[in-house]
């Protein structure tokens, strides 16, 4: 009796796999959370070692932002500005970063592209006092750092401040890798991304440019006022910026598509 109770019980553990039945634990959300790195194509636009840096999510340069843990709403709808490096840094130059949609309102039809997310320039490089034990604030002990300051703003809608989660890095003296926020005379406050819904992915660009010296950039009032109707190329050909010396992008959609 013992053998045919055992024999039974294999049959209906049998039965209710060939009928398909999930296990206990499936019909809870998974918690692991898979990051996909772009296409082959939207990778050829990721040059120069650029990151951007995000709370939880860390460098989502050339990635694809995952649904998971919310990300995706997080980032069109919680966090602020991001946390930029660049290794490459020279001290003795200024930069001008921009974030632009190119996808805007959608890629298939990008009547706004270029929509403009987010602009800083004059950014400069300056020391970070060191402190005792040859630290410095906000770095690994013995790092000598530099940190570029933002002292205004060129207007826009106000959105977080920038010395939250901007940042670029540079190299020290000691070849090592440094922090640096995205500071810089002039600025156009962080706008989230936010793709509209049912608009498939859109890309997010990172754009840097080393500023030629001596150069005033600003917006003008009419740029000031439109963020979609920006001309990008036009604003690049006019203040000389030349090709970027390092550029990286993200794709995201609607949260909830």
């Amino acid at each position: 009796m013992k053998l045919l109770g055992a024999v039974l019980l294999a049959a209906c553990l049998l039965g209710t796999a060939a009928g398909g039945e999930q296990h206990p634990w499936s019909d809870e959300p998974s918690r692991t959370c898979f990051f996909q790195m772009l296409s082959s194509m939207d990778r050829e636009f990721c040059r120069g070692d650029l990151e951007v840096i995000y709370p939880e999510l860390g460098d989502v340069a050339c990635m694809y932002i995952p649904k998971c843990h919310q990300y995706r709403r997080r980032i069109s709808r919680e966090w602020g500005s991001p946390r930029v490096r660049y290794p490459q840094a020279e001290k003795s130059k200024k930069y001008v970063l921009m974030l632009v949609d190119p996808d805007a309102p959608s890629r298939a039809n990008p009547r706004n592209r270029f929509w403009r997310h987010w602009l800083v320039t004059d950014i400069p490089v300056s020391p970070i006092a060191v402190r005792r034990g040859g630290g410095s604030a906000g770095a690994s002990p013995g790092t000598g750092v530099r940190r570029a300051v933002l002292p205004r703003r060129v207007g826009g809608p106000r959105d977080a401040p920038l010395s939250g989660y901007g940042g670029i890095a540079a190299k020290s003296r000691r070849t090592s890798v440094c922090e640096r926020n995205v500071n810089g005379a002039g600025r156009v406050d962080y706008v989230r991304p936010t793709p509209p819904p049912r608009s498939g992915y859109h890309r997010y660009q990172f754009r840097l440019y080393q500023q030629p010296a001596d150069a005033a950039i600003a917006l003008s009032p009419e740029e000031r006022v439109s963020l979609g109707a920006w001309a990008m190329e036009s604003f690049v050909e006019q203040f000389r910026l030349g090709s970027p010396v390092a550029s990286t992008q993200f794709l995201t959609k609607y949260y909830e598509d």
